[in-house]
């Protein structure tokens, strides 16, 4: 087993209040579930572990039940294309808590402009019909 790094222990010590705050929504950000919550780093990959401590690139979902067919938003956020699943989860945060909503933050995070603007701005059209 890998023991963590001093510099990873210390990150997740200054990240914990944060995700603390985010579980205490007590609901799934996408269909408002109850039940089974996750924290879900919005692109993952590389910026992960920088990801799970910034409120605009984090996500509370519901995840898959045990012992059910039921998928969870988390699930079913995973399994689509990577663009339109990050997307969707930066709607997400706008929608839910647009106080965290901060774009150029989260470009300059993952050090591109993905996904772009205009796809972002699709899912929000659909997501807020």
């Amino acid at each position: 087993m890998n023991s963590k790094s001093d510099k990873r222990r210390a990150l997740e010590v200054t990240i914990e209040p944060w995700l603390q705050k985010l579980r205490a929504l007590g609901r799934c950000e996408f269909c408002g579930s109850e039940i089974g919550l996750q924290v879900h780093e919005v692109s993952g990959g590389p910026t992960r572990i920088q990801e799970r401590g910034e409120p605009f690139s984090t996500v509370l979902l519901c995840s898959d039940m045990p012992h059910s067919n039921d998928h969870g938003c988390h699930q079913i956020i995973e399994r689509l294309p990577k663009a339109d699943a990050v997307a969707i989860a930066l709607c997400l945060i706008r929608r839910s808590r647009p106080q965290d909503y901060r774009i150029e933050a989260f470009f300059r995070l993952q050090a591109r402009r993905w996904p772009s603007e205009k796809l972002i701005a699709a899912w929000w059209r659909i997501l807020n019909r």
